[in-house]
């Protein structure tokens, strides 16, 4: 016998058990559910609907989305959605269909969510994992901005009510996209890197820098060309930056640096440093407080939020583990 955690969009994160002799099986029978967590809060929410699309990229590759959609929203009818764009980190990494508050959450909010695997993402093949070696920013933008156009052009999205958001190097993308692209009405980048010259040897990663683009000195235009700060003067999207004070993968000052830069540009922004916070939001009343504090940046910047009839009624939100005098950047 053995012990597996399943995830599924609408039952959740269960421990399961299963007859060896059935793991090559693609239905087996002998799948066993041995936990039932959350089942109290499952049975009181209306789970998203969820699927999985593809579509071609710029350069007419195809890529994989996975999509949650609005509970009762029927994409074959019903009026296109705000939708959010959640990028994945890694690179080597991908997103498939599973339970996440998060998205939950969105859909709930009536976001449509969708999740690109984009290049450089794992599960399809090597050569797949390996389009972003020796770069960053443009083959993601374009992957993450034509699965928006996909989307809208299904009718599913309403593209004046766009917004995206990332982690880790979902939190680099989101910047490179909004260096590259006026395509998203807000976005969140998460705990990044976004200028990896100021960066090399602060962090815990810059050996796999080093490894794959050189010395920063030896290699000036590389770095530049891979740091999204050298185009923030690009930036007119609204822009919210979030950092763990110790994160040593991400450090907080590459946050500080971006939305300062931001700001010095006019461009609506907003810095969020959660104290004694390392690569990962760990608390879960942090955890809420981010939560809510994106979808508070994105409906502010929603220019279709009051007229769809939103409203902010969701409860005051817990302010602490937020650096004093950072948590509403925009009055600084």
């Amino acid at each position: 016998t053995v012990g597996v955690v399943l995830s599924d969009p609408v039952d959740g994160i269960d421990v399961y058990a299963l007859d060896a002799a059935d793991l090559d099986a693609a239905d087996p029978d002998s799948l066993a559910r041995l936990s039932a967590l959350n089942e109290d809060l499952l049975s009181d929410i209306e789970a998203p609907g969820c699927r999985r699309i593809s579509y071609e990229n710029g350069d007419g590759e195809e890529i994989e989305a996975i999509v949650h959609l609005p509970p009762e929203f029927d994409p074959e009818t019903d009026d296109p959605r705000p939708v959010i764009a959640s990028i994945h980190g890694g690179p080597m990494a991908y997103d498939a269909p599973g339970w996440a508050f998060t998205y939950t959450y969105w859909t709930d909010q009536g976001y449509v969510v969708y999740r690109p695997n984009y290049r450089g993402s794992t599960s399809y093949g090597r050569e797949f994992a390996e389009s972003l070696m020796g770069t960053r920013g443009d083959l993601e933008t374009d992957d993450v901005v034509s699965g928006l156009e996909e989307l809208a052009a299904r009718g599913w999205a309403d593209p004046d009510r766009s917004l995206v958001t990332g982690f880790s190097y979902g939190g680099i993308t989101t910047a490179n996209v909004v260096t590259r692209s006026d395509a998203f009405t807000a976005a969140a980048a998460e705990h990044g890197i976004y200028d990896f010259r100021s960066t090399f040897g602060t962090d815990d990663n810059h050996l796999w820098h080093e490894w794959e683009f050189g010395m920063p000195w030896e290699e000036p235009e590389t770095y530049a060309d891979i740091s999204s700060i050298t185009d923030v003067d690009e930036i007119e999207t609204p822009l919210l930056v979030n950092a763990g004070e110790q994160d040593w993968r991400c450090p907080p000052t590459q946050a500080e640096q971006l939305y300062v830069s931001v700001r010095k540009q006019g461009v609506p922004a907003k810095l969020v440093i959660y104290q004694n916070e390392h690569h990962n939001i760990s608390r879960p009343e942090r955890q809420i407080h981010r939560l809510e504090s994106i979808t508070e940046w994105f409906r502010e910047h929603d220019p279709g939020y009051e007229t769809a009839g939103g409203t902010d009624e969701d409860g005051d939100r817990s302010e602490e583990g937020c650096e004093d005098g950072y948590e509403d950047g925009t009055e600084q």
